[in-house]
Formats: structure tokens, C-alpha cells, sequence
């Protein structure tokens, strides 16, 4: 395909690339199209969907800046040209003509002649003839139809026919198609070719696009014509540059009505750009002139403002990266800063130090800024990890031209601009500020030379050109060549301490500064107050600095202060006690300055175990890439010379914003007022503030559709977190707490005490509407443990059905979760974190991207709460949330009951096997003696003490509910103690939900909560504090609330849900949680991943046997032996898988040894089925013969063994084994075979690895399947003969 145009003429060199849409390079300068050079002599323009360049002679050279090319010369050249086009002589057969006049037939000859070198790009003259690829037969009969639109006689291009000979573009069309593997963009761009030829000869062609034929999308206040003007609803001032009188149309936008043309869109009148001596300036561009003694600036007045200036003695006139300006002298070197790790420190001028504040900071600014010098500053936030001492940079704040950028840790591939978030690459300021991945960090560059380079981690780079010398400040220093006055303060003198530096330089006014500090408490010098074997410790550990600056990185001793490498490492390992990966991503960060200076970087991760960095879905890494992305899926040949370690997508994929997708699935590049942005395939965002306009990107055509939207019922534009987008007015809760008693989202109260399983909230009536359906299904249990008889219920699940996954919560299971059926450790974050499962204090929170939020304390107090977007669209125990808390009790199908227990009865949800009851109702309920009940009452008045604990939560909260539930459920709990904790931490907790801070009420005496090992009562714990390196990648550290609960001691981390040291921390990937030492299989069973002690997953290919099957079985995915299974109801799975449902009743053979010389192991299992009452069909009866052995099981789960009633629970005879466990029958020869029979009448069948291929029956074989006849008659063929049918 195409990729760069070129003509020279005139003594200019103009260039257009086909990812540069709207400008072209004239003699190496990037112009604003449309331009008219030399006083009309040239002028290029955008007519339709084509970049055109006319000279005053003739020439015409079009582009489509993807597909097409055309050149045009008049009559007066007529044997006087030369090259691919040939010579036009008007001869057609003499076109392979060599540069030195003389004749070829060779094609590949004649190519390779008129090549035009380029310095460092690898190509090749391609194939010729037969030993190019050829389109298979089968493939192009599909093709042909889909091109032949070009030769229909009938079709749109026919009145073409008979001007320009269809044949030839017709079967190009085919080739292309068939060899772009049917692509659509390929068959559209190639039938557009012979459509423009038409057009060019000025022949009419009919409209051949449709909706969904080649569809082609225009931008926002525009619309597709099939014939385009070059000058409809011109801009004032445009008609002075273009041609308006072409003779020739082309496909391509018009402006909508109220909309005019600035030469490559449409915009309000208001909105247009300047014109002036032939040149197009975007309103607020700036441009340097005349050896750069004038900037040019386009205004909103549509007029060019003139300015002189002049380069300073540092600086030089030249034209870099397209762009005149006064850059640097190459003699000047630029000043560098750059923080990392604890953090440390390096300013401008080669001062380093250390600072562990954890506020916000100004890194560098510009203290002096003049026209030549513009403003700018670069804020830092530092967080503490771990130690309470160490703190790394967390978000990264750049200011410049008016212009906001922030860039937060770990949303890697993202930044965010105007309160939203943007993919990378990203474009503002008409292109004076630029945002692209580089390696694996974030890079912002300005027109004036500033750099600030990110890793979204921990490490932050900022450099300036040398005429920034002197007028610089911050954190960085202030760029004067000296180092030792950088420790200055913005009062202009030194400052007497780091600390009072950092504290000087502190951003004010922003959210948490008070809870922030600038210092660093107890030891903070290298190693001092350790001990001498703690030191003797780091010494040894950072002796494999020695080994890697003496090493691989003994190049980059230029580069980085290998002594400051020791000592930084010194300083973090005593911090961090041997802090997990530390030497690793440090070495990494040096590695990247290195490269980012040319040196090479030898090998350096297998001398001390450095894993490689995790990549996405579809990519691995590199140590020296060029990664292909979609903006950029050819990286220029020399991009090796100067390349840094980062991901690179596999073979077929580009980068796309954060993640690696198929070609084909590239995103949209989105421009608005001088702003760039990329969107991923099929990304929506709101243009402008008010959420008014939603504009997508399609893939299909590239092109990004804008439609007028508005934010969803129970919504409001607004900027939460940083971004700005439809959130939820409130939010409403639903409580489930103690025997239960219930409070509605609207408020409404009632107690229901059912044990059974009941829908406790989901989704209702939200067809068409743009809402996440969701379930939340409780099932509650008698209270066994504080009485015999209990009179009391309680939750004892909680399974959260959302985005086709359920996840359950069983207080039995304090720190795992199930997803779909597989046990998993909490903390997780699925789907790319819209599902996470943490633990806060005491309370695990399942927490959904659109605002669901369920609470469980795994004993007592179940929460549910739900965005205002639902408002009227729920149902279940916690009512409709339609403001009205007296019509609560709703069945599902919308009628209203005032009965309770029907009401509990409507919701119940039935679970096979489990025997329950849906409680008590009104009078019949047990209540409290008064006696008791004075007791009680006193217990419980510490909720309502108007001096108490809760006190301030009473004006918020009223407390008299949930004081009456504390008394009657202490009651009906004859006075447990641990009744009345819970029941006090549930008005506790709801207090807390509400940003109520409430006081310490627990003592050692009354309520004391126990906390584990390692860890200490806080009565609000952070979800993120001391946390475990990776663990703030899996949790949400955002939570507004805060929960009772234990935090860890001092040197102690937390893992997600407890306190380990540094050593014993999870592993954390993709979104899950190992122990060390644990392994899990993943969904396919191709790969077992292993936590390690140094918190690396170690991944290990996988295969199940050949009689084993990958699935999850008692909670956990793992290859086991296939199995045949009956289920209740009458459904049969056989051991290929295949399943289906009995239709008659009989006796059949499931399995049986076939091969007759089998003796020891000869096996046969004859299960009888007979159809219920409801026409469902249940086994009655298995009869199990192994060898001289005859079992009988009846329904009844009695058990007959050669005919007689056992009486004994377990049997064993010959290694053949009858059990009855948890009320289960399993007869087994592990040599053989096993069956399980339970209670329900369900069936399953192994058979050993010895004896798969000698089995046959209704259970069928292991592999294949069943072919050349019915299920039915299958089933009918394994009937056993000797048991009588019915």
C-alpha cells in the first residue's frame, strides 16, 4: 500500500504521509492543507477524500492517503517522461524503459531500476510473475462476485464501461481482495479506484455505497455526497488558496447546513481558520517564519497576529520533527531530573538526595517565563508503600499551555485530559504538545523542548533544553549548573533540611494535604539504626549492583552514577527489608536511560533472576523493540538503533491504546479544536462538558460518528474521581442484618425470618435501557452455633449474579470466593475491573464499574447498594426503590401482597436437596419476655445513648431500629454475646457508610474484637495501607467508607486478607491472588501457574491424560477422569460429553466390560428408570455386578449385596468396596471402575485408565461420538436384555 507521496517541482520537495491526513511537508516544514505556494504555482488541497497537488503547467498528483494514486500531465510531455508511469508515447508496449533509455522485459528489473534509495529502510522489489502468490480457485469465485459491481452492466459504474475498459480494474479488485484474506476495506478502496478514475474523465456515476455496503462514515456537521464541491460553504479567506473551478468531482463530505469548510472540515463560522499569503493557520497555532525572526499566531478573529523574535545565543534555527524553531545547539546539553523508587532524587544539575513526603510537589517549573520561555510545571504525588516510610510517585501532574495532564500509576496505556480518560497517542494544543508510549512509560514533549517521560509505576523523568539554563525552580533545582544551591525554596534561599525543602515546594490546597507530612519518621539515613547483620544483609544483596554496573550496564557508567545505583540500593533495602523486586525495577530504569541514550544494554534479568515484565493479552517482551500500532504499523528500519525494552504484540496484532488487537481492529483517531485523540475500536466518549454529544469510533471505516445523547434517568454530568461522565445522583442500601430484618432501599422495614435461599435484589424492567442487569441471591440457615434449637437466622451465602459470571460468598470460606464455580482467593479483579472482590476491615465488598456494591461480614450483615440510575428498576426482598416505602412487598410478577411470608414464599429460589422454611408471620412469631427484655434493652442502649459512641450518626441515622432488632435478637438468642456485638457493629457500620465518623465503643471487657497475628483493632481501616507490592493493581484503594476491622503491625504487609512480612506476600496477576506455593489451572487446562517465594508466577504448559477431562470439580478446574452421570430430572451425559434427556422408561445397560478376555476386573452396571408423577424420569434401582459380586441399590438407598439387605455402613471384599457416606452410595474397584449414588437418585460412573478402551454400553466410549443414528435409537440399542421392560 502507499505510504509516502513525493513531488518535486519548482525547486520545492513536498511530501505527503499517509498518517499525516490534513497537512503536507513543504521542503521538510509540515504545512496546514490547504497551502498555495510561489504565487499559485503550486497549491495543495483536499477535494473529496483526496489530497490533490496542482501546479500552474499542469501536473496533478492525487492521493487518497491510503489506496490510490493518480498523476496527470498535459499533452505538452508527451514523450518526455520516464519512470513507472512509463513514457507516454503512445505506445503501450514500451513502457519498461531503464533510466539509461534502454528497453526491459523484466519486470522486477525495471522496478529495481527506478528505485530511489532511503538511507536505513529494509524493502524489497517484490515478486514478478508466476512466483507471485496466486489466488486459490475456491476463493476467487467468492470474490469475483463481490468485485463484480466494478463490470455490471446494470450497476453504477456502467455509463464508465465504454470510457474507462472495467476488465482490468475488476480483476486487481479479486487479487487485492484474495490476498487481504477477503477484507472489506480492501474490496471497498478497490472499487473506489475505478469509481475516481470515472470521475476524472468526467464521467457521472451513480451513489454504489450503502448502509451496509461499503458504508463511508463522515465526521461530525458533515454528510456523504458521491460528488463533492471543493468550494461549497467556503470560510472567508479559502477561496484566496483553492481552486475552485476543478472540472472533476469527487466522492467525499459536504458541510451540514450552518456549518462551513476551512479546507479539510466543517466548522462553525466562528470556528474557522486564518488564511494568509497562501498558507492555513488553525486558530491559536503559532508558526515560526523567516529564519525564525517571526511568530505567526492565528487568532478567533480569523487574523494572523505577527510577532518578532529572535533564538537566543543557546539556541539554533532549524527545522525538527517538521517544525522551524530555535532548538538547543547540539554542544548544549539538556538538564535532566528524574525520581524513582523511595523516591530518590537527581536534580537538573547532578545533586542527588532523598525525600519520603507523601504530599504533592512541584518537581520543575518554569519560575521565569517569557515569550520565548512559555510557562509550564510538573506536579508529583507521592504515596506511601509498605513501611510507612518508603513512598513512590503515584500521579504525575503537567501544566502547559493551558493544558492539564495528569497521569495516575498503573492506568498504563491511559492519561487524563479535560476529566477524562485518553488513549494514547494523544495530540493538543494544535500539536505544540504531544502524548505517546514509549517502551513502557508515557512521554509528554512540548514544541519548546520540554520532556517528562512516566513509567505509570514508580519512576519519573523531566527534561529541558539548555536555554531553560537559570530560570527554573522546584523540587528538580534550578538548572544553573550548580549543584550546590538546588536545595532551594521558592523564596530564592536554601533550605535548612530535605524535609523543609519538600516542604516549601508542596502544591496547597488540594484534598488530603491535611493527612499528609513531609517527613520521614525514625531512621531514615542509609542503614543507620539497623543492625550489624541487617547491614551485613544489605551490603551483601547490593553487591549485585557491583555485579551489574561491572557487567551488562558497564556501558552506561556515562549515564547513570553507578555509586548512586549502591546507594539507592542500600537505602531500600533496609527501608523495605529485601523488598520484593526491588533490584529488578531498578535495573530496568537504568536499563531505560541507557537506551534512551543509545548505549546498549546487555542481558542483565538471568544474572539475577529478573523476571521479564508482564505484557497484555497477545504481546510478549523485548528488550530491544519497535512495536507496530495501529497509528504506526510499519516502524521506520532504524528504529533498532535508538530502541528501548517494551511489549510488542504477537504476529498479527497492533497496539491499540492499552492492549495488542487483530489488524483489523484498529481504533479512530478523533480531532476537535486542535486536539488528538485516540479512540479504541468501538469507544464512546462525550465531546464537551455538558455530555450532550456522544461520539464513537468504527472500526470498519476508521471514522468516529457523533449522535446527540443525553445521561440516563437517574444521572448527572458530572466529574467524579477526575472523570467526567453520567454518574449516579445517590445511591441506596439495602440491609439484610441479624434474624433477618430488613431495610428496603426506600427505607421500608420489616423482618422475615425464612432459612431458605431468597432474591434479595436484582434488576427489573430495564429492557432498552442502558443498564447492567444483576441479581443478589441470599441464603440463610438456623443460627446452630449460639443454640441448640436456634430461634434465630442468619446469612450463610451471598451469590452475586453480574456480566454473566456468579460469584458466591459462603461464611464458611472467610478468604476465597467462588466465580462460576471455581474457588479463588480474595482479593481478585475480573474483566478488566469491572468486578472486583476485596476485603476492607471486616466486611468482604464485591464492587461492580457501574455502581453495585455488596457488603458481606461473613457471619451476620449483608448490604446491598445500588446506583440512582435504578431508581424503579429492582425487585426482591429489598423492594422496587421507587421512593415509596409502602408498596414494598411487590411479587415478581408485579402484583402487591401485604402478606409477608407470601411475600418471602414469591422470592424464594429453590435449591435441590435443601430443607427450609420461609419462618414466621406477624402474632405467630416468638417475642421477648418483658422480664428479658428490660436485660437486653440495657445491653442495646449504647446505640441510642445520646452521649455515646453513635451519637453523631443519630441526626443521619435514626437509631431506634435497629436498637428494637438488637434487643429481640440478643432475646431470641437467650443473651449471646456475640449476638449483641454483632448487632451494635451493624448500626456501626451503616454509620460508617455514610462517612460518619464514630467513636472507639469496643473495650477488652465488652465486645472486644480479636484480631490475628501480625495485625492490630482500627476501628476505620484503609483497604490500601502497608500493602503488598501488586496488590494495589488487584484492589480498589478509592473506597469513600471505611471499616472496623485489623490492620497490620509495623513491618507487616497486607496481602489482601491478612499480615505476613515482606517475604510471604501473594503473588498478584491478571487480576488474581496466589499463595505461595499454590497452583491453579487455568480455564483450558493448557497451563498450571505456580506462586513462587519471590512473588513471580511461574507458568508451565499442561496437557489432561486422554480418559481425563479439564473441568471444575469440588470447587477446583483440574484434569479428571471422565465421567457418565445421571442427573436428577433424567439427564445423561456420556463420557464424550455428548448429553440428553430420558424419554422412556427400561433398564440400560450404562456400562459393561466388552472384551471377553477381561476376567479379573469384568464389570457391568444395569441402572432401571420409570417416570414420576410429573413425567420426569429418576433411576429406581442399580444393579452393579463385579465379577462374583451382585449389588443392588433401590431408590430407598437401600442396599442388597448378592441378595441380601446389607446392614454395615462400609464392605469391602476382593478390593471391592461398598460405602455409604454423607449420604452417599459408592461402590468402587480401583482397578476398575467407581459409582456414586446419591440421595437425589444421581448417578456417576469412572472408569480407570487400565480399562478405558475395553467398556462399552449406554455411557458409550471415552472419544468419538455417536454417529449414523438417533440419540433415541442409540439408547434403545443398550437396553439390557436380561431385565425385564415396562
Amino acid at each position: 500500500m502507499a505510504k509516502v507521496v513525493v513531488v518535486e517541482v519548482y525547486g520545492m520537495i513536498l511530501v505527503l504521509r499517509r498518517n499525516q491526513l490534513h497537512q503536507i511537508t513543504v521542503n521538510g516544514i509540515l504545512t496546514n492543507i490547504p497551502v498555495s505556494l510561489d504565487d499559485g504555482k503550486v497549491k495543495v488541497q483536499q477535494e473529496g477524500n483526496q489530497n490533490v497537488i496542482l501546479t500552474d503547467f499542469g501536473l496533478i498528483v492525487t492521493y487518497d492517503m491510503i489506496y490510490h494514486i493518480t498523476i496527470t500531465v498535459p499533452s505538452s510531455y508527451h514523450g518526455k517522461t520516464c519512470g513507472m508511469c512509463g513514457n507516454f508515447n503512445g505506445n503501450k508496449n514500451d513502457e519498461f524503459q531503464l533510466p539509461d533509455g534502454k528497453e526491459t522485459k523484466d519486470l522486477k528489473s525495471f522496478g529495481a531500476a527506478w528505485k530511489v534509495p532511503v538511507p536505513g529502510v529494509v524493502c524489497d522489489d517484490g515478486c514478478s510473475g508466476d512466483v507471485c502468490p496466486k489466488c486459490p480457485e475456491n476463493k476467487k469465485v467468492v470474490f469475483e462476485k463481490d468485485c463484480s459491481i466494478i463490470t455490471n452492466p446494470q450497476g453504477p459504474f456502467a455509463a464508465c464501461h465504454s470510457v474507462i475498459n472495467p476488465e482490468s480494474y475488476f480483476r486487481d479488485c479479486v487479487y487485492d481482495v484474495c490476498m487481504g484474506d477477503g477484507d472489506r476495506d480492501m474490496l471497498c478502496h478497490s472499487i473506489a479506484a475505478y469509481m475516481t478514475d470515472c470521475q476524472n474523465s468526467g464521467i457521472t456515476v451513480k451513489n454504489w455505497r450503502t448502509p451496509t455496503f461499503c458504508p463511508l462514515t463522515c465526521p461530525a456537521d458533515s454528510h456523504y455526497e458521491i460528488c463533492a464541491e471543493v468550494c461549497d460553504m467556503p470560510c472567508s479567506g479559502l477561496t484566496e488558496i483553492v481552486k475552485c473551478n476543478i472540472e472533476t468531482c469527487f466522492e467525499g463530505c459536504l458541510c451540514d447546513a450552518g456549518f462551513f469548510n476551512n479546507g479539510t472540515g466543517c466548522v462553525k463560522g466562528d470556528q474557522c481558520s486564518c488564511y494568509e499569503n497562501g498558507h492555513t493557520y488553525k486558530i491559536g497555532e503559532s508558526v515560526i517564519m523567516k529564519d525564525c525572526q517571526e511568530r505567526l499566531t492565528c487568532l478567533p478573529s480569523g487574523v494572523v497576529k505577527h510577532e518578532t523574535m529572535t533564538c537566543t545565543t543557546n539556541e539554533e534555527c532549524v527545522i525538527k520533527n517538521g517544525v522551524l524553531g530555535c532548538y538547543p545547539k547540539p554542544n548544549d546539553a539538556p538538564g535532566t531530573c528524574w525520581v524513582m523508587g523511595d523516591p530518590h532524587y537527581r536534580t537538573f544539575d547532578g545533586h542527588y538526595y532523598n525525600f519520603m513526603g507523601n504530599c504533592t510537589y512541584t518537581i520543575a517549573k518554569n519560575c521565569h517565563p517569557d515569550k520565548e520561555h512559555p510557562e509550564f510545571e510538573v506536579q508529583a504525588l507521592n504515596e506511601r508503600f509498605g513501611s510507612t516510610k518508603g513512598t513512590y510517585v503515584s500521579e504525575v501532574i503537567i501544566k502547559v499551555y493551558g493544558q492539564t495532564i495528569t497521569i495516575v500509576q498503573h492506568e498504563t496505556g491511559l492519561v487524563r485530559i479535560s476529566n477524562s480518560l485518553w488513549y494514547l497517542p494523544v495530540s493538543l494544543a494544535n500539536g505544540r504538545v504531544t502524548l505517546q508510549q514509549s517502551g513502557l512509560s508515557v512521554v509528554m514533549e512540548t514544541d519548546f523542548g520540554l520532556s517528562v517521560q512516566y513509567d505509570w509505576e514508580q519512576y519519573m523523568v523531566v527534561k529541558i533544553p539548555a536555554t531553560f539554563m537559570g530560570k527554573t525552580c522546584g523540587m528538580c533545582g534550578n538548572f544553573n549548573g550548580k549543584k550546590d544551591d538546588d536545595l532551594t525554596t521558592p523564596s530564592g534561599s536554601l533550605a535548612g533540611s530535605i524535609a523543609a525543602l519538600g516542604k516549601s515546594w508542596r502544591v496547597p490546597g488540594l484534598p488530603g494535604e491535611a493527612y499528609c507530612t513531609d517527613d520521614c519518621t525514625g531512621h531514615c539515613d542509609v542503614c543507620k539504626g539497623e543492625s550489624w547483620l541487617d547491614r551485613l544483609e544489605a551490603k551483601g544483596f547490593c553487591h549485585l549492583v557491583t555485579l551489574l554496573t561491572d557487567g551488562p550496564l558497564h556501558d552506561c557508567k556515562s549515564v547513570i552514577d553507578s555509586k548512586a545505583f549502591y546507594e539507592n540500593c542500600l537505602f531500600d533495602y533496609c527501608l523495605g527489608k529485601g523488598y520484593k523486586n526491588f533490584l529488578c525495577k531498578t535495573a530496568q530504569i537504568y536499563t531505560d536511560a541507557c537506551q534512551r541514550a543509545g548505549i546498549h544494554v546487555h542481558d542483565w534479568r538471568n544474572i539475577i533472576g529478573c523476571p521479564a515484565p508482564k505484557c497484555p493479552a497477545n504481546s510478549h517482551f523485548e528488550s530491544c523493540a519497535c512495536p507496530a500500532s495501529c497509528e504506526n504499523p510499519t516502524p521506520p528500519a532504524d528504529c533498532k538503533a535508538s530502541c528501548v525494552a517494551s511489549c510488542i504484540c504477537n504476529d498479527g496484532f497492533l497496539w491499540s491504546g492499552d492492549k495488542c488487537v487483530p489488524s483489523n481492529q484498529c481504533g479512530c483517531v478523533y480531532s476537535l479544536a486542535g486536539e488528538k485523540r485516540y479512540l479504541q475500536a468501538g469507544e464512546s466518549i462525550w465531546a464537551g462538558d455538558s455530555c450532550s454529544k456522544k461520539c464513537t469510533c468504527n472500526p470498519t471505516n476508521g471514522q468516529v460518528t457523533c449522535t446527540n445523547a443525553n445521561c440516563p434517568s437517574g444521572t448527572t454530568c458530572t466529574v467524579v474521581n477526575g472523570i467526567r461522565d453520567c454518574h449516579a445522583v445517590s445511591h441506596a442500601t439495602c440491609n439484610i442484618y441479624g434474624d433477618p430484618h430488613y431495610i428496603t432501599f426506600d427505607n421500608g422495614k420489616y423482618d422475615f425470618q425464612g432459612s431458605c435461599t431468597y432474591t434479595a435484589a436484582q434488576s427489573c424492567h430495564i429492557d432498552g435501557l442502558p443498564l447492567t442487569p444483576f441479581a443478589v441471591i441470599v441464603e440463610n440457615e438456623k443460627w446452630n452455633e449460639i443454640q441448640v434449637t436456634p430461634n434465630v437466622s442468619m446469612a450463610k451465602v451471598v451469590v452475586v449474579e453480574v456480566y454473566g459470571m456468579i460469584l458466591v460468598l459462603r461464611r464458611t470460606q472467610l478468604h476465597q470466593i467462588t466465580v462460576n464455580g471455581v474457588l479463588i482467593n480474595i482479593p481478585i479483579n475480573l474483566d478488566g475491573g469491572k468486578i472486583t472482590v476485596q476485603q476492607v476491615g471486616n466486611q468482604n465488598i464485591i464492587t461492580t464499574d457501574f455502581g453495585l456494591i455488596v457488603t458481606y461480614d461473613m457471619i451476620y450483615h449483608v448490604t446491598i447498594t445500588v446506583p440512582s440510575s435504578y431508581q424503579g428498576k429492582t425487585c426482591g426482598m429489598c423492594g422496587n426503590f421507587n421512593g415509596n416505602k409502602n408498596d414494598e412487598f411487590q411479587l415478581p410478577d408485579g402484583k402487591e401482597t401485604k402478606d409477608l411470608k407470601s411475600f418471602g414464599a414469591a422470592w424464594k429460589v429453590p435449591v435441590p436437596g435443601v430443607v427450609c422454611d420461609d419462618g414466621c408471620s406477624g402474632d405467630v412469631c416468638p417475642k421477648c419476655p418483658e422480664n428479658k427484655k428490660v436485660v437486653f434493652e440495657k445491653d442495646c442502649s449504647i446505640i441510642t445513648n445520646p452521649q455515646g459512641p453513635f451519637a453523631a450518626c443519630h441526626s443521619v441515622i435514626n437509631p431506634e431500629s435497629y436498637f428494637r432488632d438488637c434487643v429481640y435478637d440478643v432475646c431470641m438468642g437467650d443473651g449471646d454475646r456475640d449476638m449483641l456485638c454483632h448487632s451494635i457493629a451493624t448500626y456501626m457500620t451503616n454509620c460508617q457508610n455514610f462517612g460518619i465518623t464514630v467513636k472507639n465503643w469496643r473495650t477488652p471487657t465488652f465486645c472486644p474484637f480479636k484480631c490475628p497475628g501480625n495485625s492490630h483493632y482500627e476501628s476505620c481501616v484503609e483497604s490500601c495501607d502497608t500493602a503488598c507490592p501488586g496488590l494495589s493493581d488487584v484492589i480498589r484503594c478509592d473506597l469513600k467508607t471505611c471499616f472496623e476491622g485489623c490492620m497490620c503491625d509495623a513491618g507487616f504487609f497486607t496481602n489482601g486478607s491478612g499480615c505476613v512480612k515482606a517475604d510471604e506476600c501473594s503473588c498478584y496477576e491478571n487480576g488474581l491472588t496466589y499463595k505461595i506455593g499454590e497452583s491453579f489451572v487455568t480455564e483450558d487446562c493448557q497451563e498450571r501457574l505456580t506462586c513462587l517465594s519471590s512473588g513471580i508466577v511461574k507458568h508451565e504448559r499442561m496437557q489432561c491424560n486422554s480418559d481425563e477431562v479439564c473441568q471444575v470439580k469440588n470447587s477446583a478446574r483440574g484434569c479428571y477422569p471422565k465421567q457418565c452421570q445421571l442427573k436428577a430430572g433424567g439427564s445423561f451425559t456420556l463420557f464424550n460429553g455428548t448429553t440428553w434427556t430420558f424419554t422412556s422408561p427400561g433398564a440400560f445397560d450404562f456400562v459393561q466390560v466388552c472384551d471377553s478376555a477381561v476376567a479379573v476386573n469384568w464389570f457391568r452396571v444395569v441402572v432401571q428408570m420409570q417416570t414420576t408423577s410429573s413425567g420426569v424420569y429418576k433411576a429406581i434401582a442399580v444393579n452393579v455386578f463385579i465379577e462374583d459380586v451382585f449389588v443392588t441399590i433401590i431408590s430407598q438407598h437401600e442396599i442388597w449385596l448378592n441378595g441380601r439387605k446389607m446392614s454395615m455402613a462400609t464392605l469391602g471384599r476382593n478390593q471391592i468396596f461398598i460405602k455409604i457416606i454423607d449420604q452417599k452410595v459408592i461402590i468402587e474397584k480401583p482397578s476398575a471402575f467407581s459409582l456414586t449414588y446419591t440421595q437425589l437418585q444421581e448417578i456417576t460412573i469412572t472408569v480407570s485408565e487400565e480399562m478405558v478402551d475395553k467398556v462399552c454400553g449406554a455411557c458409550g466410549k471415552l472419544h468419538g461420538s455417536i454417529t449414523g443414528e438417533s440419540l433415541q435409537q442409540y439408547m434403545n440399542h443398550n437396553r439390557a436384555p436380561d431385565f425385564p421392560s415396562w
